[in-house]
């Protein structure tokens, strides 16, 4: 699934995605009243493909994916929640 951001409408947090100057970054945020820790890579630190994890409420769902800044896209690979795992065991 690729999905470009739209920046008028992406989180604050996203933003770091923009302004990527570093080789890898952890944070926390908040939102939707949810807590979410992002973790982002520079995947083969030459600023063009960051690896994105995003985790929220304690593995509740996690996405991982990269984005391409160049295109200003993100590229969802893996969407995984507890729901989604358990469902597989009913």
């Amino acid at each position: 699934m690729q999905t470009p951001i739209g920046r008028e409408s992406s989180p604050v947090e996203i933003r770091r995605l923009y302004d990527w100057k570093n080789n890898t970054e952890e944070f926390e945020f908040e939102l939707r009243g949810e807590t979410c820790k992002a973790a982002i890579h520079d995947t083969w630190n030459d600023g063009h493909e960051l690896s994105v994890r995003l985790t929220i409420e304690d593995d509740d769902l996690v996405a991982t994916g990269f984005y391409y800044a160049e295109k200003d896209l993100l590229q969802v690979i893996d969407l995984n929640s507890k729901r989604h795992l358990a469902q597989k065991f009913l």
